[in-house]
């Protein structure tokens, strides 16, 4: 009976019910490290390769990781890459395009080591965000010079738009930071995914000491993303900045409420009362676990201690951009989490 139980073990059992264990002869292979540990057999199984792309990029914007995965370590060898458009690259584990794409364009990325091919899709298409784009290359005409690096910047959307002679809402910020290297650098209408995309032409050629964030306004009031997916967007970014730029002071500047967002029945009801408010806690509480991001209160600029919503705050002509006024509480409260004394305040620092 025990020759025969022994004789089923070694004929009967299949490999796949001992994982990669496989029945040869008289040797129970053990290929867990790509070669039998007994007697020295190579795997006849080589395992697999993906790869981990990222589902798009833009023409002539900075690359993106392509990652080869394989199944089995031990077999992980060159890994040699090819695509199906000529202005398509993948080089030191980024994958970037040149030149322009009038349309998007699916793009195929091969690669190929001496056991394996696997393959992506990648979209290519050009970042033809008008407005965006527009303000991007009037910052790098007029504002991305050596002379100007190494200051402060005010990104994100219109509460910071600043790419014209004179900002169209912030319009004495020059007179305001008058004596510093300090900039609006912000676009118009911006969401998230924009401020991702342009931060690699605005954010680092600056090199800046200093970066003030207003983002989320447009997504809270007018986009798609839930609280939870915008939270991990902009957390995400912030984090890239000071990864890139480890010795810059990050500042993040709350979401408000539209100016009707308070009134029954008003269109930005739920979002000026539900979302924002929310995106604000999550960004207070993560800037409390980062000593490299700091949370600058301004909400009580726009809603008072009776809770309404101050009006007067918000610019007549639309629900969304302070005023003058606001502007200088803004300023003032962006001071005290800089450290700027009142020993070194100037004429400017006076409220208009």
């Amino acid at each position: 009976l025990v020759a025969i139980v022994e004789a089923l073990i070694k004929y009967s059992v299949s490999a796949k019910a001992y994982r990669d264990y496989v029945v040869y002869d008289t040797c129970w292979h053990d290929y867990s490290e790509g070669k039998c540990t007994k007697c020295g057999e190579e795997d006849p199984d080589k395992g697999s390769l993906t790869l981990t792309a990222p589902a798009s990029i833009y023409t002539n914007y900075a690359g993106k990781d392509i990652t080869p995965v394989f199944s089995k370590s031990w077999y992980n060898g060159e890994v040699t890459y090819t695509t199906s458009h000529p202005n398509v690259f993948v080089e030191n584990g980024k994958i970037f395009a040149k030149g322009d794409f009038a349309s998007a364009v699916d793009v195929t990325v091969t690669a190929t080591t001496e056991h394996h091919t696997a393959r992506a899709v990648v979209k290519v298409s050009t970042f033809n965000d008008y407005n965006a784009e527009t303000k991007v290359q009037w910052y790098e005409n007029n504002i991305i010079k050596e002379e100007n690096k190494g200051g402060i910047i005010f990104v994100g959307d219109s509460y910071f738009d600043g790419a014209s002679e004179t900002p169209p809402y912030w319009s004495d910020f020059y007179q305001d930071y008058a004596g510093e290297k300090a900039f609006l650098m912000g676009i118009s209408q911006s969401q998230i995914d924009d401020l991702e995309i342009v931060s690699e032409r605005l954010v680092y050629p600056m090199n800046p000491s200093e970066i003030v964030v207003h983002i989320g306004f447009n997504d809270v009031h007018h986009g798609s993303l839930s609280i939870e997916e915008l939270v991990a967007r902009i957390t995400a970014l912030l984090t890239e900045y000071h990864t890139n730029l480890p010795d810059a002071k990050i500042y993040f500047v709350g979401v408000e409420p539209k100016k009707s967002g308070y009134e029954s029945g008003s269109a930005y009801y739920e979002s000026s009362t539900v979302k924002a408010p929310a995106l604000t806690k999550a960004i207070q509480e993560f800037a409390a676990a980062n000593d490299w991001l700091t949370y600058v209160e301004t909400l009580d600029i726009f809603i008072g201690e009776d809770g309404a919503i101050n009006k007067n705050m918000y610019l007549s002509s639309d629900q969304s951009h302070p005023t003058l006024e606001a502007y200088d509480l803004i300023r003032l409260a962006l001071d005290k989490c800089r450290g700027k004394s009142d020993a070194q305040a100037t004429d400017s620092d006076d409220l208009k």
